[in-house]
């Protein structure tokens, strides 16, 4: 990529879209986007992934019910012509 962009990192753009069953209010996009070294980082949180039963509830940490959720994300990287 370094090759492609000439050496200027800050023409790459980094479009990130999680899918997420509930809560998507509780994404922090900002963490997120943090994990990504370098270019012009979004990140989109949208309804989807899944939602089951884990068979496990943790009343220490507060859990009213036993649901992990599965997300799913989409990374799509490229780069700004010059």
């Amino acid at each position: 990529m370094n090759e492609l962009l000439n050496g200027d990192m800050s023409r790459m753009r980094v479009e990130v879209t999680l899918a997420v069953p509930e809560d998507a209010d509780q994404v922090d996009t900002e963490a997120v986007k943090a994990r990504f070294p370098y270019g012009r980082i979004s990140c989109e949180v949208v309804t989807g992934g899944l939602a089951a039963p884990s068979g496990r509830l943790n009343a220490e940490r507060g859990d009213t019910r036993d649901a992990m959720y599965i997300a799913i994300a989409v990374i799509r990287a490229g780069y700004d012509d010059a």
